[in-house]
């Protein structure tokens, strides 16, 4: 007889078949630190759970420091390196670049080549934030290409999108890859190395929206490029392209959390990537409702909850494993963006008509309906430090800076003027430095786009 007995033999297979599905499935602990890079923000909505916040303290007084690239409408947010530059996407058009890399004290780095050609970082880069890994390098995507740069701006690597891909509105890390959901549907993935893929593209079953946003025009052309400017407009009202929020992933396991729309409506995919085997499968998928997909998901600090908008006025919680809906919450005015979430497990949600905080159970822990002025309208996504809520708001015509206590609401300070309005992101560093990202379109004047920072006042 040979060394194992059948049973024995039998049993090292199932303890086999298990380890590989366990590690497959990410239930042990990674053997290497956060594949993104160990600063505030190093992905679009802040890191991969899309939580819009950081773990620390952040200042309640702030003065203006610098503004950059005003005649560039920034749609997405800024992201920050190990090395202390700040990394904006743009889309100004032919002859300007779409990646620029600012110092700390407003300076341009470096910037990549400008676009010229189609074989060029164009002017679709504008379309997502570039994500930094843990080694300090960039990765985005345009309209036929994904691009991974050096963090002093050389090119690491660049290939082609699958062909009618189209370009990925952000970007993840799992494991040894950069993946991402193009606005085609088109799920990807490269390895952050050399730029190989690393598993077949995945296309998820989706539908183009066949209605435009209602009730919108298009913004004035001064800060973006005409040749993209009615993608990001349908992008921006979710309108017109399968995918046009962002997908998150989980903070422990190989999976992603992505929106889209489909034959039925409204749909969350849970897409996981296996790594052993190298491939990509739909787990599961969780209707939303009829409507348009309103805002990113966001998970809860351990990735044990999914939160996302089920209709433009309502947000659901979701159990992660189960995809069981725990409870609802419903809004007298329209979502704005996608809910954030603290460090703590509360989730805060900006509406046309203010800012509420919920705790994990779906209590209602406050609301500030700035009754301060006649009529307001929350103008970013909401950004959540340890001791403080910030968020851009128009009051009518007017943009400011407000910030909020998050213990119960209440505004901390005067609101702050600012030179335009935002329509996307404020960005926390470890520092205290703020960064606004100004879109320009409400205010809609040359020179409204650009980034805007802030010294903190410590007291």
């Amino acid at each position: 007889m040979g060394r194992y007995s059948g049973f024995g033999l039998f049993f090292i297979y199932l303890v086999s078949s298990w380890v590989n599905h366990a590690q497959a499935e990410g239930y042990f602990k990674p053997k290497h630190p956060s594949p993104y890079a160990d600063t505030a923000w190093s992905a679009q909505h802040a890191n991969g759970r899309n939580s819009d916040s950081v773990n620390f303290a952040a200042p309640v007084e702030l003065t203006p420091a610098w503004d950059a690239l005003q005649d560039r409408s920034i749609a997405q947010a800024p992201t920050i390196g190990p090395n202390g530059l700040i990394y904006v996407t743009s889309g100004k058009g032919v002859g300007v670049s779409s990646l620029t890399a600012l110092r700390s004290d407003g300076s341009i780095a470096w910037e990549a080549p400008p676009y010229m050609t189609p074989e060029d970082l164009d002017s679709s880069a504008v379309g997502g934030s570039a994500v930094i890994d843990r080694h300090g390098d960039i990765y985005l995507t345009d309209s036929n290409q994904i691009w991974a740069f050096h963090g002093d701006g050389r090119l690491k690597w660049v290939e082609a999108l699958p062909a009618e891909a189209r370009a990925a509105l952000s970007l993840h890390f799992m494991d040894d890859s950069v993946v991402g959901v193009t606005i085609t549907g088109k799920v990807i993935a490269y390895n952050r190395r050399n730029g190989h893929s690393t598993a077949p593209v995945l296309s998820l079953p989706v539908a183009f929206p066949v209605e435009e946003a209602s009730g919108m025009s298009l913004p004035g052309l001064w800060g973006m490029d005409r040749e993209v400017l009615l993608d990001a407009w349908r992008i921006f009202f979710g309108a017109g392209w399968p995918v046009s929020n962002t997908p998150a992933v989980h903070p422990a396991k190989p999976v992603m959390y992505i929106p889209a729309m489909t034959e039925q409506g409204a749909a969350l995919f849970i897409v996981a990537y296996h790594r052993l085997r190298r491939r990509f499968e739909i787990k599961q998928s969780i209707y939303l409702g009829s409507g348009d997909v309103a805002t990113s998901p966001a998970l809860s600090p351990l990735g044990e909850s999914i939160y996302v908008a089920l209709n433009t006025d309502t947000l659901g919680a979701f159990d992660e494993p189960t995809g069981r809906q725990r409870w609802q919450a419903d809004f007298s005015s329209q979502l704005l963006a996608s809910p954030s979430v603290g460090q703590d497990g509360h989730i805060y949600v900006g509406t046309q008509d203010g800012i509420t905080a919920f705790d994990a159970d779906g209590r209602r822990l406050w609301r500030q309906a700035f009754a301060q002025w006649e009529s307001s309208v929350v103008d970013s996504v909401v950004t959540v430090a340890t001791n403080a809520i910030y968020a851009v708001v128009m009051a009518g015509d007017n943009p400011y800076l407000v910030i909020l206590d998050a213990r119960d609401g209440r505004l901390m300070g005067e609101p702050m003027a600012l030179r335009a309005s935002s329509e996307a992101y404020v960005v926390l560093d470890r520092t205290g430095m703020v960064y606004i990202s100004h879109l320009g379109w409400r205010t809609n004047r040359p020179g409204d786009g650009g980034i805007s920072a802030f010294h903190p006042v410590w007291n």
